[in-house]
């Protein structure tokens, strides 16, 4: 029998979202800041509820729950999964994001190579064709109202 049809309700707030650690939290501001200093144009925000940054208006680095999450050029990507030292990033299950990599555990990790995964992914990023120009939509609500 559904949620619905039981009589109980599901609330926004019932999904358990784990959180990023303070450390790792810490890690990836400090791995914004390398970055910014070396030139790069990063922008931060949220994606998926955790910390990210974007250049050109496209994820480059940011952290999802426990994991750093990376896009890569395919070569530099393969070779991490290749080496067991990442894997490929699915945010939901059955739902690989294609080009992104996925650092388990980063805090187990040399702490001093990460900073320059996080340039080579916004270096990579950078590089990337301009996203194509969003449509604007005609009308909206306003046009169904009238």
């Amino acid at each position: 029998m559904s949620a619905r049809r039981s009589g109980a309700r599901l609330r926004r707030d019932d999904k358990l979202r784990r959180e990023s650690p303070p450390e790792l939290a810490a890690l990836f501001d400090a791995a914004c800041d390398a970055v910014s200093a070396g030139g790069a144009d990063i922008a931060r925000r949220k994606m998926f509820g955790f910390p990210s940054a974007f250049t050109g208006g496209r994820l480059c680095f940011g952290l999802h729950e426990h994991r750093l999450v990376l896009r890569l050029p395919p070569e530099r990507r393969a070779a991490l999964l290749a080496a067991g030292e990442a894997s490929v990033f699915a945010p939901a299950p059955g739902r690989p994001m294609a080009n992104f990599a996925a650092v388990e555990d980063p805090l187990a990790r040399d702490r001093g190579a990460l900073p320059g995964l996080a340039a080579e992914a916004a270096a990579h990023t950078a590089a990337l064709p301009p996203k194509p120009a969003r449509r604007k939509r005609s009308g909206g609500r306003a046009a169904a109202r009238a």
